[in-house]
């Protein structure tokens, strides 16, 4: 198990690097549902040297996300929760 931790900055860079090609219209598939399932065909490695499988959902949502707030929208919330107990 890796334990690098990433920035929020980095973690919105990785996720823009994945839906750039929608959001700049230059995929080389025939639509952007198709693009987000050969991209997620594959486990694809995190900055943090991972690796993960996402759903093509994820990308969908993350192209939303970017359309509707820019990069800020593409960093990782907080836990709503964080500082309290759970139990």
């Amino acid at each position: 198990m890796n334990t690098k931790t990433i920035s929020p900055i980095e973690t919105a860079h990785f996720r823009f690097a994945l839906i750039a090609p929608v959001i700049q219209g230059l995929f080389p598939d025939i639509s952007a549902a198709a693009y987000y399932r050969r991209v997620t065909q594959d486990p694809i490695s995190r900055p943090d040297g991972s690796s993960f499988h996402y759903h093509p959902k994820t990308l969908e949502k993350w192209v939303h996300q970017y359309k509707n707030g820019g990069r800020d929208a593409l960093k990782p919330g907080e836990r709503s929760d964080k500082g309290t107990t759970r139990v």
